[in-house]
């Protein structure tokens, strides 16, 4: 896995990885991710990830915007 991480850090040449879902609960598998990327040309920090499912947050924030626009269309066609 760090291998896929290494060409993606070179591609995308991020600030910090953040590693979510099942692997995130790994301190171990978080442990060696850094150690592989300190021994690396372009060292990234690693970092777990905090929120126990980011993507059920990111799909309320979605809902959330979307829901906000709607009202905000209908407000503004509806009649005065």
């Amino acid at each position: 896995m760090s291998g896929v991480l290494c060409a993606l850090v070179s591609l995308a040449d991020p600030r910090t990885i953040v590693i979510g879902g099942e692997w995130g609960l790994s301190p171990t598998l978080i442990g060696d991710i850094e150690q592989r990327f300190g021994r690396t040309p372009r060292p990234v920090p690693i970092t777990a990830a905090t929120l126990p499912s980011p993507e059920l947050r990111a799909a309320r924030v979605r809902a959330v915007e979307e829901l906000r626009s709607l009202i905000v269309r209908s407000t503004r066609s509806a009649p005065a």
